[in-house]
């Protein structure tokens, strides 16, 4: 069955980007990069305008309140409003319950250390208020064909953490397969994690342990762990910035890292795709 597509609503599209641009700053730097998420450009411009709010390098913050300076909170509130502010201070601090850090570009690590995740923290605000142009909200995407659609497991995970009960319901159908209108995702999966949700990841878990019974769905996650394999193994660059020691450089490379990161997830996107 195919699922219906998530519609941008140009009327506030424009109604935000006016606001940004008028205002212009904090406020146009974080629109711009949430409208263009994949563009150095904005990333470089955001980061500066988040160092001037916060009044220091963005990677000596050591908390989600540093990130959350007065600047920001106005910034967010103009743009949306004071609601929207609040819930997105409380996604940074959610986000850092599991402060699990990954990348095509070193090795993972674990650290409450904010600096390490404000790279993230900022991309992920950006995609939240772009999120706004669209016409469904978290819960109504759910059924609908979200995987490119920017701020959706963020915005869903909040719903879930809320305890919304539409959100809860949906998913955990989807995933006892009694509802044939919800496919279950990677993107739901990925929220479900996000919130910490102890139903739903006690029954995600029992859905694991119950794939190695299920040929279909057992294959489906062979093939992904052979392409991952197949990527590595024909892009041999990669492999050698999978090895870096993420100790061993600078402040520049941190940056660096924040804005090629976006890029290589997309370029992973499309190569799995094929």
């Amino acid at each position: 069955m195919e699922k219906l597509s998530i519609q941008m609503d140009r009327g506030k599209y424009t109604m935000l980007k006016t606001k940004a641009e008028k205002k212009g700053g904090l406020c146009e730097a974080l629109w711009n990069l949430g409208a263009n998420s994949y563009s150095a450009g904005s990333y470089d411009a955001a980061w500066d305008a988040l160092m001037t709010a916060c009044k220091k390098n963005p990677l000596h913050l050591k908390t989600p309140e540093e990130f959350w300076c007065p600047q920001m909170k106005k910034a967010v509130a103009f743009l949306i409003d004071d609601a929207f502010a609040a819930k997105m201070e409380e996604l940074t601090r959610m986000r850092m319950e599991g402060q699990f850090s990954m990348s095509m570009w070193r090795r993972s690590y674990r650290s409450s250390d904010f600096g390490y995740h404000v790279s993230w923290a900022l991309k992920e605000l950006c995609d939240c208020i772009y999120f706004n142009v669209y016409q469904q909200d978290a819960v109504q995407m759910i059924s609908m064909a979200h995987d490119w659609t920017r701020g959706f497991e963020p915005m869903l995970a909040l719903e879930i953490r809320r305890g919304n009960p539409r959100a809860v319901e949906l998913i955990r159908e989807a995933m006892l397969g009694e509802n044939q209108h919800v496919f279950l995702t990677g993107r739901i999966i990925r929220a479900v994690i996000i919130s910490g949700h102890e139903e739903l990841i006690e029954i995600l878990l029992k859905l694991l342990v119950a794939a190695r019974l299920q040929e279909g769905l057992r294959q489906q996650i062979v093939e992904v762990s052979v392409n991952y394999i197949r990527f590595l193994m024909e892009k041999p660059y990669y492999r050698a910035i999978l090895m870096l020691k993420d100790e061993e450089f600078d402040n520049i490379y941190h940056k660096m890292r924040g804005h090629l990161s976006s890029r290589s997830q997309q370029l992973e996107a499309d190569f799995f795709a094929v």
